[in-house]
C-alpha cells in the first residue's frame, strides 16, 4: 500500500502545472546562470564555472531556493484532502497511518528530487552551449554534477521535504507551512549571522546549518583555484557531521510526525469556536419584541459624494484592519524586526569591529532589511484583498450596489498602504530602540524623517498600487502571484542581466549613500525626481484598474479592455491625462538630466571603455616622459554648487637620461573637464576627446636635466543629477578630492586596467601581464600609477567662510574674502605628486608633540576615538622616529570624510578617514581588536613607506609599500597593547591571505614577487612574514635593516628602489643558516605549514608536578602560482606551549601561560615532554599562528588525562 500510495503521489503532483513551471523555472535559472549570467557560481579569480566547488555552491543555493518551491508541494499532499473534501472519506478506509503518512512523504520527496535534478541538467547543459565562455569552463564531467547533486542537493532534498512535511501535518494549512519556512529561515540566517566571525562558534555554526553551505564553504574556504578547478573536494569529518546531523534529525522529526498524527477530523481552536459562535449568536428580531412595540423609522439611504468618502474610509479601514489582524503578517513583521536587530547590532567595520548605530548607519540596514518585506506583504495581501471577495462568493452582490469602481479599488490600495507604512515605523522603532539601547548615539529622528519614512511612503505606495493593478488585470489569484514573483525578481536581479537604468524597473531610484557629515548628499534630488515620475505612473496604473475593475460575473480581460476607451471620460479620463502629462514631463526631465547633461554609464559601458582606452594608449606606458617637479594649484572650491576651478603650473622636468620629443598628458577622471592647456614650444599632436588623451610634440626635444612649464586650467562639477555615479567628491560638507580627480596627469599608466580575465578575453584584450620583473633594469625608471613622484608644492584652496580648507604643506596664509575662506598652504618638502585636498565644517582636535602639530578635523557628532586616534598619532610618529628616521613635516592630520568615499589613504602629512573606518567605530569591548590604532598607525607609516621611499613599478612593489606599513602597524600595537592584543589580528591576516589565494586573477607570487594587486599577499601574508621575522632576527635587527633602507633610498629619483634590495639588507642582519633559510621561505617562496597537536596528555607525579606529553604531527610545503604543492624537509624551532586557558578565547591573556618555549620541530610525527607546577588545560605548537598554516584550529589541543 505504501508504494501505492507513494506512485499515486507521484504521478499526481508531476502532472500539475505547478510542478511544470517550478521545473522549468529551476532548469532554466540554473542553464541561464551557467551558460550566461553566473548569478550562483562562486568562486572569482580564477574559479571555473564548471568546476566542482561552483557546481556544488550552485546545488547548495538552489536548495535554498527550493525550500519556498518545495513548500507549496509538500504542503499540498497533506492539506489537500481537506480542501477537496475527500478526506472524510479517505479516513473511513482501512490505509494505516504509515503508509498513508510515509506513502505520501515518499511521494513528495521524489518530486522533490526530480526538481532538483532539473536544475542539475540546467547546469550541465549550460556548460555546453557554444555561447559559454569556453576559457571559464574546464572538462565535462558528468561525475562532478553527480558528486553535488548526490552529496548535497538530495540529502537536501530529504531535509527541506521532512521540515516541510512536518509543518504540514502540524498545521493543515498551506499558508501556515509557508509561515513556518520563512521563521525557519529567518531563525538560520539570524544565527549564521550571530556566529558569523566567531571563531569560538565556527563549529556551531557549520552544525547550525541544516543545508551543509557552511561545512562546504568552511571547509573550501582556503582551497585554491587550482585545488577547486581540479576534483571534487574531499567529504571532510566536518561535513560529514552536518550531513549525519541533519539527515538524522530529518528521520526523527518524520517519526515525531507519525507519532503526532491522527486520522480524526482537527478540533478547532478555542479561539476560533469564540469567534464562530460570536458570529452565530441570536439576534433578536423585531417580531419578538411584541406587537405593541414602536418602530423607529427607518433611515433614508442617500448616495452622495460625503456618503462615498465616508465609506471609502471605513473600507480603507477595514482593509488595513483586515492585514494587521492576519497571523501572517504579524509573523512577516517579527521575523523583518528579528533579522533586523540581528543585522543592526552585528553591523561591523573593518575587521570585525563593531560599528556605532548612527542613523546613518542603522537606516541603510533597516531598509535593506524590510525591503523585500514590503514587497512579499503587498504580494500576499494585493492578492488576498482583491479576490477576497469571489473567493467568499460575495462579489456579485457587492458588485451591485451603487458603489463606484474607485470606492472599491482605492480602498484596497491605501489599506495595504497603510500596512507597509505601518512596517516602515516598525523598522525605525527597531533602529531607534537599538540606539538607546546602545547609548551615547543621538537617535535624530530627523534622519529616520527624511532618509526613511519619507521616502519609504512613497516606495510604499508604488508597491501597492503595482499589486493591486496586477491582481485587477490577472485571471486569477495565483497568477496575479506569479507576475509579482517575476518583478520581485526584476528588482534583485535586473542590474545583472543589464537594465541598470531606474528607468526600466518600477519603482526603481537611484541609490542614496548617507552620511552624517555631508548629509544625503546629490543623492536625494536624482531619487526624488524619479520617485515623481514613478507616482505619476502608479495614479496611470490606478486609473487602469479602476476602469478594467471586474464586477459583476464578467471576469475576462479583454471584454473589460473593449470598454474601457468609453469608461475613461469623466473625471477618470482627466486623471489620466494629468498623471500622463506629469510622467511624461518628469520622465523627459530625467532622461535630459541622466542621459544629456550627464552620462549614464553601465557596467557594460565601462568595461568597453577601459578596453579601448587600453588598446588605445597602454602601449605609450613604458614611454620616458618628464617629471612633474614643482606643482602650482589654486583650488576654487564651490561646495553648495558642487564644482571645483582648478588653475594650475607644472615645472616639467627630464630626469630620464635621455631626450623626450612627445609628452603625453591625460585626464584619469572621466568628471574632469580640461578647460584650457598652454604648453609653450609644443604642438598638439593628437586630440582624444573621447577618453581625454592629449599628445604634444615638442619642437626641439627635451634635453636631460632640461625643465620646462606647463598650464592648465580645469574644472569639476555635477550639473543636474545622475542616475549612477553621483558626484561623491564634492559635497555640500567633507569635501574630498584627490590630485586624479582634480588635475591633468602626465604619461600612461597602468592603473586601472580590467582583471578579470573572462572579461578581458571578451572585449578582445590579451591576458593581463604582470609587472616587469624584478631583474628589469628600464622598469626602476617607473613608479606604480605612473606620475606619482617627487614634487614640491605651493596650494591655494578657497571656501566658503564656514569650512576649513586642508592641503598638503604648512599653511603660511589665510584670509577671509567675499565670503569666502582662502587658505595658501606650501610644501618644500619633497611630496608625491599625488595629494588630496579636503573641505569641510570639521571641529578639530590640536596637540603639538616632539615638534609636530598633530590634527584630527571631524564631525562635532563623532567625538568618540578622536583620542585613541591622537595617541595612536604620537606613538607612531614616536616609533618610526626612532626605527626608520625622522618624520619630515610639521604636521600630521586624520580628516574624517564621508562614509561613502575610499575608508582609508594616506597622502602627504594627511589621512583622510571614512565616517565608519574609524570614527563610528565602537571599540568600548577590551577583547576587540583596536582597528582604530592599527589603521591610523598604517596609514602614518606610509609617510615613510610612500612617502619617503618610493618603489619601482614591478613586481614586489607592494612589499616596500603595503607590507612595510603592516609591520610598522604592528610594532606600535605591541608596544601599546602587548602581544597578546594582536594575536587576534595575526589570525584575520592569516584568513585574508590563505582565502583570497582562490579569488586572485593572476598567479601568486612570493612576497619578494608580489603584484600590486595580490593585496591578500602584501597585507595578510605580509604582517605575518615580517612578524614572524622579526621574532626570529629581533624587532632590533629587522629596524635596523629598514632604517638603512630608508637612509639609502629617501627621496631618491630615478631609479627606484626594488623588494630584493630590501630582502639583501635583510640578509645582512640574518646571523644564521636557519635565520637565511627562513628569510627564503618568507619572501622567495611560498611556503606551508600544517602543524597539529594530537591528544596531549598530562599526569601528575608523586611530587605533586605534572609530566605533560605533546604528539606534534608537522609538515612543510612550497607551493607554485596555482596552488599546486610539493612536500619540503621541516626543520625549525618553533613555539610550543601549555596554558590554563585556550589561547585566542576572551579568557586568555598573559598570566594563563604556563610554558612558552622554541623546540626543534621537524617533519612528521614526533613527542614532546614537559614538567610543570601547574596542570594545563590546552597545549599548542605555534599556538599563537605566527606560521602560515591551512588548518590552525588544530594547533592547539585540549590536554586530557
Amino acid at each position: 500500500m505504501l508504494g501505492t500510495i507513494a506512485a499515486f503521489e507521484f504521478r499526481y503532483q508531476v502532472r500539475s502545472p505547478l510542478f511544470a513551471v517550478s521545473a522549468a523555472a529551476l532548469f532554466l535559472g540554473a542553464f541561464v546562470d551557467m551558460a550566461v549570467a553566473k548569478l550562483l557560481t562562486i568562486g572569482g579569480g580564477n574559479v571555473l564555472y564548471n568546476s566542482p566547488h561552483s557546481i556544488i555552491v550552485s546545488h547548495l543555493l538552489v536548495s535554498l531556493v527550493f525550500l519556498f518551491v518545495g513548500a507549496a508541494f509538500v504542503s499540498n499532499v497533506i492539506v489537500r484532502d481537506d480542501q477537496t473534501g475527500f478526506g472524510p472519506i479517505l479516513r473511513t478506509t482501512g490505509i494505516s497511518k504509515a503508509s498513508y503518512l510515509f506513502g505520501r512523504f515518499l511521494g513528495a520527496f521524489a518530486v522533490a528530487a526530480l526538481l532538483l535534478a532539473a536544475a542539475t541538467a540546467g547546469q550541465w547543459l549550460g556548460t555546453l552551449m557554444p555561447f559559454a565562455d569556453p576559457t571559464m569552463l574546464g572538462p565535462h564531467r558528468l561525475a562532478a554534477f553527480a558528486y553535488g547533486y548526490g552529496l548535497f542537493a538530495l540529502p537536501n532534498a530529504l531535509i527541506i521535504c521532512a521540515i516541510l512535511f512536518a509543518l504540514a501535518t502540524a498545521t493543515r494549512s498551506t499558508a501556515g507551512t509557508f509561515v513556518g519556512v520563512v521563521l525557519l529561515l529567518a531563525l538560520y540566517l539570524v544565527s549564521q549571522r550571530l556566529m558569523e566571525g566567531q571563531p569560538q562558534l565556527a563549529g556551531l555554526r557549520v552544525l547550525a546549518d541544516p543545508l551543509g553551505l557552511s561545512a562546504y564553504m568552511a571547509t573550501s574556504r582556503y582551497y585554491t583555484a587550482a585545488e577547486l578547478n581540479a576534483g571534487a573536494i574531499p567529504i571532510t569529518a566536518l561535513m560529514l557531521q552536518s550531513r549525519l546531523l541533519w539527515v538524522g534529525l530529518s528521520i526523527a522529526l518524520l517519526a515525531l510526525t507519525w507519532h503526532r498524527f491522527r486520522f480524526a477530523e482537527r478540533r478547532l481552536s478555542r479561539r476560533r469556536q469564540r469567534r464562530l459562535h460570536r458570529r452565530g449568536a441570536p439576534v433578536v428580531s423585531s417580531c419578538e419584541a411584541g406587537t405593541g412595540a414602536r418602530f423607529a423609522r427607518l433611515a433614508e439611504p442617500r448616495f452622495d459624494g460625503r456618503t462615498a468618502r465616508t465609506q471609502f474610509v471605513a473600507r480603507a479601514a477595514m482593509e488595513a484592519r483586515y492585514i494587521l489582524g492576519s497571523s501572517l503578517f504579524l509573523i512577516l513583521l517579527l521575523v523583518a524586526c528579528v533579522v533586523t536587530l540581528a543585522n543592526l547590532l552585528t553591523a561591523s567595520g573593518w575587521v570585525g569591529a563593531a560599528l556605532r548605530p548612527l542613523t546613518s548607519v542603522s537606516v541603510p540596514i533597516i531598509g535593506a532589511s524590510f525591503e523585500t518585506l514590503l514587497v512579499v506583504i503587498a504580494t500576499y495581501y494585493g492578492g488576498e484583498l482583491v479576490w477576497r471577495e469571489r473567493e467568499r462568493r460575495m462579489h456579485e452582490i457587492i458588485d451591485a450596489t451603487a458603489l463606484p469602481a474607485w470606492s472599491l479599488m482605492l480602498p484596497k490600495v491605501l489599506g495595504l498602504a497603510l500596512v507597509l507604512f505601518s512596517t516602515l515605523l516598525v523598522g525605525a522603532a527597531v533602529g531607534m530602540a537599538v540606539q538607546l539601547l546602545w547609548g551615547g548615539v543621538d537617535l535624530a529622528p530627523g534622519g529616520y524623517l527624511l532618509w526613511y519614512l519619507l521616502p519609504g511612503a512613497v516606495d510604499a505606495l508604488l508597491i501597492a498600487a503595482l499589486a493591486v493593478f496586477v491582481q485587477a488585470l490577472s485571471p486569477s489569484k495565483y497568477a496575479g502571484w506569479g507576475v509579482m514573483v517575476l518583478y520581485l525578481a526584476l528588482r534583485f536581479f535586473g542590474p545583472s542581466l543589464g537594465l541598470e537604468h531606474p528607468l526600466f524597473v518600477y519603482g526603481s531610484v537611484p541609490a542614496v549613500p548617507l552620511s552624517d557629515l555631508a548629509g544625503a548628499g546629490l543623492f536625494w534630488e536624482a531619487a526624488w525626481w524619479f520617485r515623481l515620475f514613478w507616482a505619476a505612473t502608479a495614479v496611470l496604473l490606478l486609473v487602469a484598474a479602476q476602469r478594467l475593475w471586474p464586477r459583476g460575473a464578467e471576469a475576462r480581460l479583454m471584454p473589460r479592455l473593449r470598454r474601457m476607451p468609453a469608461r475613461l471620460a469623466g473625471p477618470a479620463g482627466l486623471a489620466a491625462a494629468g498623471a500622463a502629462a506629469l510622467c511624461v514631463l518628469s520622465g523627459a526631465w530625467i532622461v535630459y538630466n541622466t542621459l544629456v547633461l550627464n552620462d549614464f554609464r553601465t557596467d557594460a559601458d565601462t568595461q568597453r571603455y577601459l578596453a579601448e582606452y587600453e588598446k588605445r594608449f597602454f602601449r605609450y606606458a613604458r614611454l620616458p616622459q618628464p617629471a612633474v617637479r614643482r606643482v602650482e594649484l589654486d583650488v576654487a572650491l564651490y561646495p553648495e554648487a558642487i564644482r571645483a576651478e582648478v588653475r594650475g603650473r607644472y615645472r616639467l622636468v627630464n630626469d630620464t637620461g635621455s631626450p623626450i620629443e612627445q609628452v603625453h598628458v591625460r585626464l584619469v577622471n572621466r568628471d574632469l573637464v580640461l578647460v584650457e592647456l598652454e604648453f609653450p614650444a609644443a604642438r598638439l599632436e593628437r586630440d582624444d576627446a573621447a577618453f581625454g588623451y592629449r599628445i604634444y610634440r615638442l619642437d626641439t626635444p627635451m634635453q636631460p636635466g632640461e625643465a620646462r612649464s606647463l598650464a592648465f586650467h580645469t574644472r569639476r562639477e555635477q550639473v543636474g543629477f545622475r542616475a549612477a555615479g553621483t558626484e561623491t567628491g564634492l559635497a555640500p560638507n567633507g569635501t574630498d578630492l584627490d590630485t586624479f580627480e582634480l588635475t591633468p596627469r602626465i604619461g600612461m599608466s597602468d592603473v586601472g586596467l580590467i582583471e578579470s580575465p573572462a572579461v578581458r578575453r571578451a572585449l578582445g584584450l590579451p591576458d593581463l601581464q604582470p609587472l616587469p620583473r624584478l631583474d628589469d633594469v628600464a622598469a626602476t625608471y617607473l613608479l606604480p600609477g605612473g606620475d606619482v613622484g617627487w614634487t614640491t608644492a605651493d596650494i591655494t584652496v578657497s571656501t566658503t567662510a564656514d569650512q576649513v580648507p586642508i592641503a598638503p604643506g604648512k599653511p603660511v596664509s589665510e584670509r577671509v574674502e567675499n565670503g569666502r575662506r582662502i587658505v595658501r598652504f606650501v610644501s618644500d618638502t619633497p611630496i608625491k605628486n599625488y595629494f588630496s585636498i579636503q573641505s569641510g565644517r570639521y571641529a578639530v582636535r590640536r596637540q603639538v608633540h616632539a615638534g609636530v602639530e598633530h590634527a584630527i578635523y571631524f564631525h562635532p557628532a563623532h567625538p568618540w576615538n578622536v583620542d585613541r586616534m591622537m595617541t595612536a598619532m604620537q606613538a607612531s610618529i614616536d616609533y618610526y622616529g626612532q626605527a626608520f628616521g625622522p618624520y619630515q613635516f610639521d604636521q600630521a592630520r586624520i580628516v574624517e570624510t564621508p562614509a561613502y568615499r575610499s575608508g582609508a589613504q594616506a597622502f602627504a602629512n594627511t589621512i583622510p578617514l571614512g565616517e565608519t573606518a574609524g570614527f563610528a567605530m565602537d571599540l568600548e569591548d577590551p577583547d576587540a581588536i583596536d582597528v582604530v590604532t592599527m589603521v591610523t598607525a598604517h596609514e602614518l607609516a606610509h609617510q615613510w613607506w610612500g612617502h619617503q621611499v618610493l618603489g619601482a613599478r614591478m613586481q614586489g612593489a607592494g612589499l616596500l609599500y603595503e607590507t612595510l606599513a603592516q609591520y610598522s602597524a604592528l610594532m606600535v600595537m605591541k608596544r601599546l597593547h602587548g602581544e597578546d592584543r594582536i594575536r587576534r589580528f595575526l589570525q584575520f591576516q592569516l584568513d585574508r591571505y590563505l582565502s583570497g589565494r582562490r579569488t586572485q586573477v593572476i598567479e601568486e607570487a612570493p612576497l619578494v614577487s608580489v603584484e600590486i594587486s595580490q593585496k591578500h599577499v602584501a597585507y595578510g601574508k605580509g604582517a605575518l612574514a615580517m612578524y614572524l621575522l622579526q621574532q626570529r632576527l629581533g624587532e632590533d635587527a629587522v629596524n635596523r635593516a629598514l632604517k638603512r633602507f630608508v637612509d639609502r633610498y629617501r627621496f631618491t629619483t630615478p631609479p627606484y628602489p626594488r623588494s630584493v634590495d630590501l630582502v639583501a639588507l635583510l640578509r645582512e642582519e640574518a646571523r644564521t643558516p636557519e635565520q637565511q633559510a627562513l628569510i627564503t621561505d618568507l619572501f622567495e617562496r611560498i611556503t606551508l605549514y600544517d602543524l597539529k597537536v594530537t591528544q596531549p596528555r598530562a599526569v601528575q607525579r608523586a611530587d605533586g608536578r605534572w609530566d605533560v606529553t605533546v604528539p606534534v604531527e608537522a609538515r612543510k610545503v612550497h607551493a607554485d602560482g596555482r596552488g599546486a604543492e610539493q612536500d619540503a624537509p621541516l626543520d625549525e624551532a618553533i613555539e610550543l606551549g601549555l596554558f590554563t586557558a585556550e589561547p585566542g578565547s576572551r579568557a586568555f591573556d598573559g598570566a594563563r601561560v604556563i610554558l612558552i618555549e622554541r623546540q626543534p620541530v621537524r617533519s612528521g610525527s614526533q613527542v614532546f615532554r614537559f614538567v610543570t607546577d601547574a596542570r594545563p588545560t590546552h597545549a599548542g605548537v605555534d599556538p599563537y599562528n605566527a606560521y602560515i598554516d591551512r588548518n590552525a584550529r588544530d594547533n592547539v589541543a585540549p590536554v586530557g588525562p
